[in-house]
């Protein structure tokens, strides 16, 4: 995780993202999203709106067509994420859930507590990746907005076409990894899935570095 900008909000408990009733209460390139504003416009209602093999998630379409609307539709394991099957369990609700100094993210514990809800909570030259202010300023928010051979990753622009959304994109063996096929298959998600003392590195159990 990024270090923390030094201009970020002090966080004492949780934060108040910012508050809408519909889209013309947020900013520009955002919607609402139940009563929260969120980055990216609006393109769709259902999964009708979207172009084929592709679903309709929080306002906008997304690759690949809907697999799951509950968990009751996924294998034993797993859970429905975005409209898709995924073998990562809950970890938690909400905050409350986690251990201290983590915050709860789509379901599961990530390290570090929350500054943000948006990038105007941040501070100049930063901006709101995974409820964290982030160095460096908001470049995108879809592979759209960058240049060719070029995907949105976390806001930022970065090198080489989008290859992947899911692991099961690159075929046998290899993995994804922020829109990237990567060789070998995956190990882990988190450094949770790994026997102490290695750590996960990109999706694989590796020793920490020296």
């Amino acid at each position: 995780m990024a270090a923390e900008a030094n201009d970020a909000p002090s966080v004492t408990g949780r934060l108040e993202a910012s508050a809408c009733r519909e889209d013309d209460d947020c900013g520009p390139w955002q919607r609402c999203v139940d009563e929260h504003c969120i980055d990216g416009p609006r393109d769709c209602e259902q999964d009708t709106e979207c172009p084929a093999s592709s679903r309709c998630v929080l306002g906008a379409c997304m690759d690949a067509p809907r697999e799951c609307t509950t968990d009751d539709a996924c294998p034993s394991e797993h859970r429905c994420l975005f409209g898709r099957c995924t073998d990562r369990l809950r970890d938690c609700d909400d905050d409350d859930d986690c251990p201290a100094d983590h915050r709860c993210v789509l379901d599961q514990c990530l390290s570090g507590v929350r500054t943000c809800h948006d990038d105007e909570q941040c501070g100049a030259d930063s901006r709101c990746v995974l409820e964290r202010c982030e160095p460096g300023p908001r470049e995108c928010t879809a592979d759209e907005d960058c240049g060719a051979d070029h995907r949105c990753s976390f806001g930022r622009c970065a090198e080489g076409a989008r290859e992947c959304t899911a692991d099961e994109d690159c075929g046998v063996e290899r993995r994804c990894e922020l829109g990237r096929c990567l060789a070998g298959p995956r190990q882990c998600r988190d450094h949770g899935d790994c026997e102490s003392p290695l750590r996960c590195d990109w999706g694989r159990c590796t020793a920490e570095a020296d």
